[in-house]
């Protein structure tokens, strides 16, 4: 046997039962009522054995039932046609782990895997899936980076489970592939939007995202025409922006800080290029729709394989103008030439130059050898030609914002680039807002008490923080709040509170006057508020200055929420944004400013809020007509 790169020994655990394959595929020669399927084949396998292929087999996981393939030698695609009886003990909803190992005679080495639901799996006939490692990486066998791939069949279904069907390709009039990656609040726009153009034009959409969010879409995927798929892109956000290091930067209130990692934001995630390259070629959609953090992996497929492109642009300041900064400065350091030496630092330029080191350096060639893989041509500007490409072709830009909130559209974008309004994800409306927390809020108005709120959704604020200054303004705010601590999903036990806060805390809950939550829809719960406390995300934003109530805007204060920390300055609803760890300074004052009788944020809240209407409750007919209309003369990227 071949020498191999690492070796992993494995025993076999008692308590699970193991069983064999069958050759046929026939249905008849299998019980009735039982799950039967195949593994067919796998493709583009890659070689863990130096100087020869794979060993490759497949495990078949349910619960503490396994299944085995035979292990064939020296093979980089591999035909199976094996079987498996899977029974009629299992449900639809029970998860399978399909996994892909290279046997040695005393060992495995771990390829990848793919886990789908029973359901899932039995949706049509015959699947392809890639395989991810357990960080959600794609697995890839050459310097093409051509993806893995496992085909499944399905021979037998239960008569009770709902029978595999084709494919849906074909029978819809446009096809359009959505590229998303970031945290929920990011990919959740790119849902809403896909639910409008399947209901209102019949389309088929795919949306390809990470594989944390599957639960999310296919919740969301019910719609009466149309259709919403999902495919995996790999990666996964939230693990990414959970690491110390992650949380340092993202901490920082560096501006150069700030602008690094806008710099680098796409960069953070080439390595989906491959897989989303991977569904577009074998999809062939009609059109791509992707976010600011897709450009450069949507300009590479678009070029590729002739398909054309739209962004749908959520953080609208990456956008290169003279209206805005790349990175909106804001005030950390208490010494004031050290923020106007950082302000060099923000401008478009600087940005630009530093997006490019980011992406192509003497260190790292990453985005021109992901364009030349695909036989395209490098860039070799000394800035970024991301976003002067787009520009210069004039390719679509869809802008999902309110144009007076964003201070109307700058004379400076392109002619495609167009302003529709904020967009919401309410199907089926708003949930109802949770009892303890209604009863929370009626008690507040029964007291003629006013309602305050601090939410900062997946941002890494930590809950000693937000306590604290919950805390704070319950117990120092003149004008007496109620508020409302939201903290995010996190797990208390992992984030216990000092013990003279948490004493504090619990003193403030027993007296109705603090109230401690993981979340809340924002869209009801903005309703009952008078004044808001946010993260600046584009989301959370607009359900607020919709709320028609004071804002203030604080946080980590990354990218866009800045911008839009800003901008709640500039319209009068709120003061000047500030960092969380400067916000203890200012957050009393300015609680009882925005909570004073005839407050004037208060007033041009109200005012603001009336201006901003939408015609729609959700912002979905504005964004996808404008789709619509710019699908009809989009073509694809062409870089020279």
């Amino acid at each position: 046997k071949k020498t191999k790169k690492k070796r992993k020994f494995f025993v076999f655990s008692m308590s699970q039962i193991h069983h064999k394959s069958v050759k046929s595929t026939n249905p008849a020669d299998f019980p009735d009522n039982h799950l039967v399927i195949a593994i067919r084949e796998a493709r583009n396998v890659p070689s863990l054995d130096v100087g020869s292929a794979s060993d490759p087999y497949v495990k078949l996981k349910i619960q503490n039932h396994r299944w085995f393939t035979s292990t064939l030698d020296n093979k980089n695609n591999p035909v199976w046609n094996e079987s498996f009886d899977l029974g009629d003990q299992f449900k639809p909803e029970d998860q399978l782990r399909l996994v892909m190992y290279d046997k040695d005679p005393l060992s495995k080495e771990y390829i990848g895997c793919v886990e789908i639901t029973l359901a899932d799996l039995t949706k049509r006939p015959e699947s392809t899936y890639i395989l991810f490692d357990n960080d959600q990486n794609p697995i890839l066998a050459d310097d093409k980076c051509t993806c893995t791939e496992l085909v499944v069949s399905i021979v037998k279904t239960p008569t009770a489970w709902a029978q595999p069907t084709p494919s849906p390709k074909g029978l819809y009039p446009k096809h359009i592939m959505i590229i998303s990656r970031g945290t929920r609040g990011d990919v959740q726009p790119y849902i809403a939007l896909a639910r409008g153009l399947a209901e209102h034009f019949g389309w088929l959409v795919t949306i390809v995202t990470e594989m944390s969010y599957k639960g999310f879409v296919k919740q969301n995927a019910k719609v009466d025409r149309g259709y919403i798929s999902f495919r995996p892109c790999g990666g996964n956000t939230a693990v990414r922006i959970d690491t110390v290091l992650a949380k340092w930067a993202m901490q920082h209130k560096s501006e150069f800080l700030q602008t690094a990692m806008l710099a680098r934001s796409e960069r953070e995630f080439f390595s989906s290029e491959p897989p989303i390259f991977h569904w577009a070629k074998t999809l062939r959609p009609h059109a791509l729709v992707y976010g600011f953090t897709m450009a450069n992996i949507a300009m590479v497929i678009s070029e590729a394989l002739k398909i054309p492109m739209i962004g749908f642009i959520l953080q609208p300041t990456v956008i290169p103008s003279s209206q805005y900064t790349a990175v909106i400065p804001i005030s950390t350091h208490a010494v004031g030439w050290l923020d106007s030496a950082e302000e060099k630092f923000v401008q478009h330029d600087v940005q630009s130059k530093l997006k490019q080191f980011m992406e192509n350096n003497p260190f790292s060639r990453a985005l021109n050898t992901m364009r030349e893989r695909r036989g395209l041509l490098p860039f070799t500007g000394s800035e970024s030609e991301t976003w002067t490409t787009i520009i210069s072709q004039n390719s679509p830009l869809v802008i999902p914002i309110n144009a007076f909130s964003f201070g109307g559209k700058p004379s400076d974008w392109p002619e495609n680039a167009v302003l529709t309004d904020f967009i919401f994800l309410r199907k089926g409306g708003e949930p109802p807002i949770a009892g303890p927390m209604m009863k929370f809020i009626d008690n507040a108005k029964a007291a003629k008490k006013p309602l305050l709120v601090m939410a900062f959704s997946s941002m890494p604020v930590e809950r000693e923080r937000i306590i604290e200054i919950a805390v704070l303004m319950a117990k120092k705010c003149s004008t007496q709040p109620r508020v409302i601590a939201l903290v995010g999903n996190r797990d208390f036990t992992k984030e216990k509170l000092s013990s003279s806060l948490e004493k504090e805390s619990e003193q403030l809950k027993s007296e109705g006057r603090l109230f401690e939550d993981k979340g809340a829809p924002f869209g009801e719960l903005f309703k009952h508020m008078d004044c808001i406390i946010i993260h600046g995300g584009l989301g959370t934003t607009a359900e607020a200055l919709r709320a028609g109530v004071p804002t203030m805007v604080t946080g980590v204060l990354l990218m866009d929420q800045r911008f839009w920390g800003r901008r709640c300055f500039e319209l009068g609803v709120g003061p000047e944004p500030a960092h969380i760890g400067d916000f203890d300074k200012f957050c009393v004052e300015n609680v009882d400013k925005a909570l004073a009788p005839n407050s004037q944020w208060q007033i041009n809240a109200k005012d603001i809020a009336e201006k901003i209407k939408g015609q729609t409750e959700d912002g979905v007919p504005e964004s996808i007509e404008a789709i619509k209309k710019l699908l009809e003369t989009a073509v694809p990227i062409k870089v020279e």
